[in-house]
């Protein structure tokens, strides 16, 4: 008898999925970009939200075009015809190497936001990454501080799926980020010897004029900083004249008042206070300078004493 003995031999393969490009759909979500100006302000983090259908590994990028402004060193935001730059940056040191960019220029991976899914559903199927956005405070305040006003621009980030050098020739998503920046009006007024520059914490100024003289002159400068126009305006206690200490003498002394050598009638001020400066537009943060003189008038036959007025200076804005 023979028998004959049959073998097969079944051969498996399979094919390895590529990591790299094995998340399915990548989708990307952002959000705008709103806040208030000042000169306290330097930067804030922003995040990006990338989602994957399928729980496969891979690596992903975003970049960002250039916004309004129309280069990546030059984007700004704008109101009418003013403007006010900003920068997006990979990195929180924002160093001008970090700075986003779109391709072809972005060509190291500091111009761009990186990030990958590990495989498997620990993964998760979103993830954020974080950019940052920031106001150079010497663009905003040099040399004027920037008008009062409501900046708006928009950019888009593109989401890219695989690496710099391997990202295939269309990006995956993309979303169109408004940024929107509030400019509030800024006035402040400062009180200073003839010369000095803005000082914040000097609203006072006291002329002693010692013994008084007639034709005895002293002064100060009125500094104001804004970025809404302003106007002056000023009041006298006394209605223009000095007073004795003592309220039993009715004697007093008149003086003049000057703003930029300008005399002033100050003689109904103490009800309705008289304007002396109308400027528009923005200053520095020195400020805008105004002269303000006391010359005394005619002293003679006054009573001995001691003698005073006070000045109150105001200001507003006007755009």
């Amino acid at each position: 008898m023979r028998i004959w003995l049959i073998t097969a031999v079944l051969a498996l393969s399979s094919i390895a999925p590529r990591l790299s490009w094995a998340c399915g759909t990548l989708s990307l979500s952002s959000n705008s970009i709103s806040l208030t100006w000042s000169e306290s302000y330097t930067s804030q983090a922003e995040t990006v939200t990338i989602s994957r259908s399928t729980v496969g590994s891979c690596n992903f990028l975003i970049t960002f075009t250039q916004g309004g402004g129309g280069g990546y060193t030059s984007r700004r935001v704008a109101f009418l015809s003013n403007t006010l730059g900003y920068q997006i940056y990979s990195a929180s040191s924002l160093s001008a190497s970090a700075i986003l960019k779109d391709f072809p220029a972005a060509t190291n991976n500091s111009n761009v936001v990186r990030g990958n899914f590990s495989g498997g559903a620990g993964g998760g199927t979103s993830k954020n990454a974080n950019y940052w956005f920031e106001i150079p405070l010497a663009g905003a305040t040099t040399p004027l501080i920037v008008k009062a006003g409501t900046y708006t621009d928009t950019y888009q980030a593109k989401l890219w799926k695989g690496t710099l050098v391997s990202h295939g020739t269309s990006p995956h998503d993309t979303d169109t980020i408004s940024v929107t920046v509030v400019v509030p009006a800024l006035l402040r007024i400062s009180l200073v010897p003839t010369g000095a520059g803005f000082n914040s914490s000097d609203t006072t100024e006291t002329l002693n004029f010692g013994t008084l003289t007639t034709g005895a002159s002293q002064g100060f400068d009125v500094r104001t900083v804004t970025n809404a126009g302003y106007a002056l305006s000023v009041s006298s206690g006394n209605n223009g004249v000095l007073k004795h200490a003592n309220p039993s003498v009715t004697t007093t002394v008149p003086y003049n008042f000057k703003v930029g050598g300008v005399a002033f009638n100050l003689t109904t001020s103490a009800s309705s206070p008289v304007a002396v400066a109308n400027v528009p537009g923005q200053t520095g943060l020195n400020g805008d300078a105004k002269a303000f003189a006391v010359e005394i008038g005619n002293v003679d036959d006054k009573v001995a004493g001691a003698y005073s007025d006070t000045i109150l200076v105001t200001a507003t804005t006007t755009e």
